[in-house]
């Protein structure tokens, strides 16, 4: 984003000069419009896997293999979107590089990413009552270990094995590290 005129992304994205000043002021206003959508989104999934996880545990044991299984699914559900979920991941990744070197918007970043850490985190706490766990790292360090890997194993994934959008190259080493975070409530 940082490299494009605003032509470029304009011919991209099918839009006239003058359609894109209608909605934005320059592209970090673009950048934010885009992190905030980015946000909402992640935040909407994560809620529809742990309401998923929920509704299965109901009348359920809590075995270690249930509760994997529990997370597997919620993965799948959390990963499932309509665009390619490499993409996202390397549009994100771009555009949190956009806001490391552009202050306004690393600003507008940094309180995004609070505010999604304060959802998720209640989106996880609903998680983990849901199948009897608690963490065993700090909540914030196992957000931010989640979505580092997540980020990173699918753009590893294109790099190392060409994979455009294997989910299933991620749901298992995340259903590890998750498993590996986290134990039963005495």
């Amino acid at each position: 984003m940082a490299g494009a005129s605003v032509e470029e992304i304009c011919e991209q994205a099918a839009f006239t000069r003058g359609a894109f000043y209608s909605n934005f002021r320059d592209k970090d206003d673009l950048a934010v419009a885009l992190i905030e959508d980015y946000s909402q989104g992640e935040i909407a999934r994560a809620e529809q896997a742990v309401d998923a996880i929920e509704r299965a545990v109901v009348g359920s044991s809590t075995t270690p293999a249930t509760v994997a299984e529990f997370i597997r699914r919620a993965l799948r559900l959390f990963s499932s979107r309509e665009e390619s979920p490499l993409q996202y991941a390397l549009v994100f990744s771009e555009l949190s590089l956009y806001a490391a070197r552009n202050p306004p918007v690393r600003a507008v970043f940094a309180l995004l990413d609070e505010y999604i850490e304060n959802s998720v985190t209640t989106i996880i706490s609903r998680g983990l009552a849901a199948t009897n766990l608690r963490l065993t790292v700090p909540t914030a360090q196992a957000i931010q270990l989640l979505k580092a890997a997540v980020n990173g194993s699918m753009v590893i994934g294109r790099l190392q094995r060409g994979d455009e959008d294997d989910d299933d190259a991620i749901i298992e080493p995340l259903t590890e590290m998750i498993m590996t975070m986290t134990e039963p409530i005495d």
